[in-house]
């Protein structure tokens, strides 16, 4: 049997009436989380500067995190080398189990911008200093991470301009659903 809403709102206020009439019988009981009316947020994330060594990574924290966009910029030494970027979803011990890259090529003291996001179609430079490349729509959760990984990076490479736009789900919105 599924409930709607109004049964589940119904529900949700006898569980409080409940609550609070028990409560006084029961002072030793530990203080409940209060969420409060949580929504879902969207909200932009600046990443501190990396390398071609050693990238760069955001890891959730607390909400689960919907990523809507990445973007960011590599500007190359002069070690010869064709690199590229690459976003990988990483589970909490760093392990990849998603990667999206494109087939723009940044050469020795080279820079170029790269954008992903949702509905990229196929890659394209619509702009000449940005390559635009979907971004696959993966869930992420607590400890999860979404990384920035330069191949063929050198130490002297420069992973800037880093910014994810996500959407971030609290615990009560998901309860919700």
């Amino acid at each position: 049997m599924q409930l709607d809403r109004l049964d589940q709102a119904r529900i949700a206020v006898a569980a409080d009436a409940i609550a609070a009439a028990l409560a006084p019988l029961l002072p030793d009981a530990p203080p409940q989380p209060s969420y409060g009316d949580a929504q879902p947020y969207q909200q932009l994330i600046a990443l501190p500067q990396g390398s071609g060594a050693s990238g760069a990574r955001y890891v959730v924290q607390s909400d689960p995190m919907w990523p809507l966009s990445v973007m960011c910029r590599l500007t190359t030494s002069a070690a010869v080398a064709d690199r590229t970027v690459a976003v990988e979803y990483q589970d909490g011990d760093g392990v990849r189990f998603v990667v999206a890259g494109t087939q723009a090529v940044v050469q020795a003291n080279g820079a170029q911008s790269f954008c992903w996001f949702g509905t990229a179609g196929a890659v394209a430079w619509p702009i000449e200093d940005a390559a635009i490349a979907p971004l696959p729509q993966m869930y992420l959760t607590y400890s999860q991470r979404l990384a920035l990984h330069v191949w063929n990076g050198d130490s002297g490479d420069v992973l800037d301009q880093i910014a994810i736009a996500a959407r971030f789900d609290p615990l009560t919105a998901l309860r919700r659903l």
